[in-house]
């Protein structure tokens, strides 16, 4: 599909805003948690820099309601705080509640997975816990099939892992029905079930959607030394036979193949109407692998976080995968506001909400990125 380049102003901005109710919010932060319910754009916890060398954590939930003007000018509002700072996990919505997986802070790595709801009358946030994980998670990948929700590779107690976690979720999911006390403690803590194991090496923050109960699973790396990954294939996993097929990395304009490792996903409609998966940011894989790696060849060691915003070449494309096709199509010209990695990304209707997410290493942005995929 070819580019309209008159589309990446009246496609892709900056809407104003950013919450702000704790100190160094503001500044903005990357992997949080994020999510609609209702008109209601949810952000919550998230992590960032507030001074050089030192990462701190958040626990505050906001929310703003979208639509007419708030669209462009959101009021955020804290409205509730998790039960503890949290970044790096993953969200999925659910119904009228967001789930909240995982993730870590300063202290310690996470096994708690959070259904959020907003009460009706207070709008206040209301979390309710679901079955734990078997093991913590953080920086995997997460979505929803159906009722049955999928947890993708990243740190599992805290090692780099190929892992595929599921737990079902629908109103007759077995872990609901326990008819003693005794019978419920054994079926939560079987609930998740160990799925599959990704097929190579383990998977470190990459992306992943579900599409007519099969998964989809792109970027993400693995360090290792001189023999670290930073994948750019994909994979696609079929449920029913447990059984794996290989998808296209996506490439730029230039043909140059893209890695997808801290990056988004989201199933949406594409611009020409059809079932796609939205891709948006990521690092660059020739630097990424250089500085993982330890090789430093392009950049000396203690100069890595001192280039500028530009030097990173985080991808500035939005990727839109064709699941009628299965090729990758970049249907807007390329924008320097995309080019961000760890952001968040929320949809409503044909609009999808970019949220904070790095600039560079250790610098993050306080903008949310608004996309018309129309």
């Amino acid at each position: 599909m070819k580019s309209d380049p008159k589309k990446q102003y009246s496609n892709i901005k900056t809407i104003s805003g950013f919450p702000a109710g704790e100190a160094g919010y503001d500044l903005g932060v990357s992997a949080c948690y994020g999510g609609f319910i209702g008109d209601y754009m949810v952000v919550a916890g998230g992590c960032n820099f507030p001074e050089p060398g030192k990462k701190k954590y958040y626990s505050g939930i906001y929310a703003a309601k979208v639509g007419g003007n708030a669209d462009e000018t959101p009021d955020w509002q804290l409205i509730g705080h998790l039960p503890e700072p949290a970044a790096y996990g993953g969200t999925v919505t659910s119904g009228d509640s967001l789930i909240l997986v995982g993730g870590c802070n300063n202290e310690q790595k996470l096994r708690s997975v959070l259904s959020l709801h907003l009460d009706r009358e207070s709008g206040k946030p209301v979390l309710k816990s679901l079955p734990s994980l078997p093991r913590s998670v953080d920086n995997m990948g997460v979505c929803l099939s159906d009722t049955r929700l999928f947890v993708v590779g990243g740190n599992q107690d805290g090692r780099p892992s190929a892992a595929v976690l599921s737990l079902e979720i629908g109103k007759d999911a077995a872990w609901k029905n326990g008819t003693s006390k005794k019978d419920a403690a054994k079926k939560l803590a079987s609930a998740w079930k160990h799925e599959t194991e990704l097929i190579g090496e383990p998977r470190v923050q990459p992306v992943c959607a579900a599409y007519r109960g099969e998964l989809y699973v792109w970027g993400g790396f693995y360090e290792n030394g001189k023999s670290s990954l930073v994948a750019t294939s994909g994979l696609c996993y079929h449920p029913e036979s447990k059984s794996w097929t290989s998808l296209p990395a996506p490439r730029n304009p230039q043909g140059d193949e893209l890695t997808l490792t801290g990056a988004t996903a989201m199933l949406a409609v594409s611009p020409s109407g059809n079932p796609a998966i939205v891709c948006a940011g990521g690092v660059n894989k020739e630097i990424f692998w250089d500085a993982i790696s330890g090789t430093y060849s392009m950049v000396a060691k203690e100069d890595y976080l001192k280039k500028d915003i530009s030097w990173y070449k985080f991808n500035d494309n939005l990727l839109v995968y064709s699941l009628n096709t299965g090729k990758w199509e970049t249907p807007f010209p390329e924008s320097p506001l995309l080019a961000r990695a760890g952001a968040q990304v929320v949809m409503r209707g044909h609009t999808l909400y970019y949220i904070g997410g790095e600039l560079k290493p250790g610098l993050r942005s306080p903008g949310i990125v608004k996309v018309d995929l129309r």
